[in-house]
């Protein structure tokens, strides 16, 4: 029996995608998909197909694609699906994309995602919503830092806008807003949270609560926060960070916690708001 055979290229066109005889595609065609509050946290679409009903799957010029290729490796090796070649796995990639991958594997609590570069999430108008059914909804690049390359929409035409300005392999991630009045910064060190701050949004027309972006720190007894202290230390463990600087949301609607980033090199010179 032929093997179900995925390849991905960085380049492929109609003519290349109908002369061949296997599965060919782009990375451009991936979207992932995480949702902890469902039956499958985590689904990896080519197409409408899910990526792990395949028996092979090829990574060429994988390199250029990392961002997206390494979570996807990630993920198959995990289903048990035999990939190629296996070096990807050897390549750590300091991503959003590899930390929310490796939180939904272990169970820390991440918004609802969907990993996509821009071309294909200006088609994904059905997919956006029937996984997160309302708006607003934030669109942030994959690489972005600091707060930069982060916007709120409050509808798909407002997304596509946003997208518009941006390449079509732009890897972004489109996540539920989690209404919030500040987030929490834990510096954990050797796997123990050394350091607590609050980042308190000082815009109100902003959604970002970075100090980059104008938000102001308060220092916060990390004793008081113990069952957060262990969400950081937890996706610190996951990602094997001995220094990261994870940031927790918390939602004014329904209290839950949510880790938004596990920085890998988080700001250290700074001194105490007194």
């Amino acid at each position: 029996m032929s093997k179900n055979i995925a390849i991905f290229a960085s380049v492929v066109n109609e003519k290349t995608r109908a002369s061949f005889p296997r599965g060919l595609f782009s990375y451009n065609d991936v979207a992932i998909i995480i949702d902890q509050k469902s039956k499958n946290p985590i689904k990896i679409l080519v197409g409408t197909k899910e990526i792990s009903t395949f028996d092979l799957v090829y990574f060429r010029t994988w390199r250029k694609y990392a961002l997206i290729a390494f979570p996807m490796a990630r993920y198959l090796k995990m289903k048990g699906v035999k990939i190629i070649d296996t070096e990807i796995l050897k390549s750590q990639v300091d991503s959003k994309t590899y930390e929310y991958i490796c939180a939904a594997e272990h169970n820390v609590p991440i918004p609802r995602s969907i990993i996509a570069c821009k071309v294909k999430l200006v088609t994904m108008k059905k997919t956006i919503h029937d996984t997160f059914t309302l708006y607003p909804l934030i669109v942030k690049a994959a690489e972005g830092k600091q707060g930069r390359d982060n916007f709120l929409v409050k509808n798909f035409t407002e997304l596509k806008k946003v997208l518009s300005n941006y390449p079509n392999d732009k890897l972004f991630i489109v996540q539920e807003y989690i209404p919030n009045n500040f987030d929490y910064r834990f510096l954990v060190t050797g796997y123990k949270t050394a350091l607590v701050y609050k980042r308190i949004r000082t815009n109100e027309i902003s959604h970002l609560n970075n100090i980059s972006q104008g938000g102001l720190r308060e220092i916060v007894d990390a004793n008081k926060l113990k069952s957060l202290c262990k969400i950081a230390e937890k996706i610190s463990k996951a990602l094997y960070r001995e220094v990261c600087g994870v940031d927790i949301i918390i939602s004014t609607k329904t209290g839950e916690p949510y880790v938004l980033e596990a920085n890998s090199g988080p700001q250290l010179n700074f001194k105490p708001a007194t």
